[in-house]
């Protein structure tokens, strides 16, 4: 029991997990996402109770398209891959030339709402999958013809008794 005492006090606690709430993951970026969305959406609405100019629409739609038309001019250079981004744009161009203002702003601000949902709920995933990983023992108790001790979990070959 005494060489048992002694080998469980050298165990290294576990990493401890970093915290995936939403206020970790609503990063200054994710607040700006916000404020670009609720801008677009404010501006669309304005417009629609007829108490903006169509150029005030046009600017907060221009700011709301931002992000997408960065993102998928992006992927399509770089990564020679044509996203959602680039149809969204597309659409939001054509309603707006075609005379739909509202409703391509609208689309718009639908379809930033659901990225912006898309990207938080990936990343509290991930946030889970490291939190997972973090929680993995370090070591393992083992028993063998010496007796029990603690091996590193690296070090654990097939047939070996683990204990706990």
């Amino acid at each position: 029991m005494k060489s048992e005492t002694a080998a469980t006090e050298s165990v290294e606690p576990a990493p401890k997990a970093v915290p995936s709430g939403w206020r970790v993951l609503m990063t200054r970026e994710r607040w700006t996402e916000v404020a670009r969305i609720i801008f677009t959406g404010l501006m669309a609405f304005l417009y629609w109770q007829q108490l903006i100019p169509i150029q005030g629409l046009w600017g907060a739609v221009a700011i709301g398209l931002y992000p997408l038309v960065r993102t998928g001019a992006f992927d399509l250079v770089k990564e020679r891959k044509i996203g959602t981004e680039i149809f969204v744009t597309i659409a939001t161009v054509v309603a707006l030339i075609g005379g739909e203002t509202v409703a391509g702003a609208v689309l718009m601000v639908i379809i930033l709402i659901a990225k912006f949902i898309a990207d938080l709920n990936m990343d509290r995933a991930r946030a889970s999958i490291k939190d997972l990983i973090g929680s993995v023992p370090q070591v393992a108790l083992v028993r063998d013809a010496g007796g029990e001790r603690i091996v590193p979990i690296e070090n654990l070959r097939a047939g070996d008794v683990v204990l706990d």
